[in-house]
């Protein structure tokens, strides 16, 4: 089995625009892929691994149209950092849901993925 198959939260590509900001300090990148249990982010110059981050995505014009998570870097390479979802509100929670099961290339597995996972990170505000 490979690394790709022993995700536990189902990935789907995406280009978006993100702010990662630890403290006052802050890094803009590209998103590479999403899934309820973190992000990929293409950027030059990553946080370290542990660093305690909030994630910032936006979706649209409207002010709910955003995706807002708080995380912790899990993983740095030369391409970025991958950031592991701790804290997530219910409305960006709903946009990743989406996100996912609109960019994923078998919408029914994500759905079966998705479905065990409403209850799983705590809210916040």
């Amino acid at each position: 089995m490979n690394h790709r198959n022993r995700r536990e939260f189902t990935r789907s590509p995406s280009r978006l625009d993100v702010e990662v900001t630890s403290g006052t300090a802050s890094i803009t990148g590209s998103l590479r892929d999403v899934s309820i249990g973190g992000v990929y982010v293409l950027c030059e110059h990553p946080f370290p691994e542990t660093t305690h981050v909030s994630v910032s995505l936006v979706l649209g014009t409207a002010p709910d149209e955003r995706i807002e998570a708080a995380g912790r870097v899990r993983r740095v390479d030369s391409h970025g950092m991958a950031i592991q979802t701790e804290e997530i509100g219910v409305r960006s929670y709903q946009h990743i849901e989406r996100l996912v099961l609109l960019n994923s290339e078998t919408p029914a597995a994500a759905q079966r993925a998705l479905h065990g996972t409403r209850n799983r990170f705590p809210a916040r505000s």
